[in-house]
């Protein structure tokens, strides 16, 4: 069941290791090796509200909140 074709389909981890095991016992180490793997595109669905949200805290409040806490870090270390 573990090389079972619906099994490799599902989860191409265990067709891998299947091969690679297979690969050993005969003698081909040469062809034991880890596959790389896809990478997919992924996108985040926002609602308009949210798109909103996300502009305006990278837009404004988080630089603003860094200017202030820089202007508070400087403030106190020059009345030292």
């Amino acid at each position: 069941m573990f090389a079972d074709n619906q099994q490799l389909a599902e989860a191409r981890l265990n067709g891998d290791l299947f091969l690679n095991a297979i690969g050993w016992l005969v003698g081909q180490e040469e062809l034991v090796a880890i596959r790389s793997r896809t990478v997919r595109a992924s996108r985040a669905e926002l609602t308009r509200e949210q798109a909103v949200q996300v502009f305006y805290l990278s837009v404004f409040i988080i630089p603003q909140f860094m200017i202030a806490t820089g202007i508070a870090v400087w403030w106190l270390r020059k009345s030292r």
